[in-house]
């Protein structure tokens, strides 16, 4: 499947946000920003903790068939 993040912005990286700021900060942009605040059944596959736990989730699958 696929999922949808948004990165922090060159300025962003160079202000050195904090890891959650950017996090807060991408949520805000799929909640805020046109076409995706509208895409409500695409929430789940939207910013990158939906990924983390999509990820971690594979992963653990994958340990317990080993």
């Amino acid at each position: 499947g696929y999922f949808i993040t948004k990165h922090p912005s060159p300025k962003d990286l160079e202000d050195q946000i904090a890891h959650n700021e950017a996090r807060e900060r991408e949520a805000k942009f799929f909640e805020m920003t046109s076409p995706w605040s509208h895409k409500i059944e695409l929430r789940s596959r939207m910013g990158t903790p939906n990924l983390t736990r999509e990820l971690s989730n594979l992963l653990g699958a994958l340990i317990s068939k080993s």
